[in-house]
């Protein structure tokens, strides 16, 4: 069956947890929490280069769900913060 939005950010939060990011849908927030990068202190250290990996994998599984999806990623600033990927609501199919 198609997925919905909530199923579709649910989808991407779950894989990414498959790839080593401990990764929480917050769906009425319209986000991804991330809670921990297999990144480690590379990505608080080159925010630059890894958020924008992290950007292209999450739009690259919603593409695979057949969402076009333009995420925005707000990196953690110290190890242990939880980093904030925004899934605006209005993707369309």
């Amino acid at each position: 069956a198609d997925p919905g939005y909530d199923e579709a950010v649910q989808a991407v939060a779950s894989a990414m947890t498959g790839l080593g990011f401990s990764m929480d849908p917050d769906i009425p927030g319209q986000r991804l929490l991330t809670s921990h990068c297999p990144f480690g202190e590379s990505a608080t250290d080159h925010p630059e280069v890894i958020c924008s990996l992290d950007r292209g994998i999450v739009a690259g599984m919603f593409g695979a769900l057949s969402f076009e999806c333009d995420p925005v990623v707000t990196p953690h600033s110290e190890l242990y913060d939880v980093c904030v990927t925004m899934v605006p609501v209005d993707i369309t199919r």
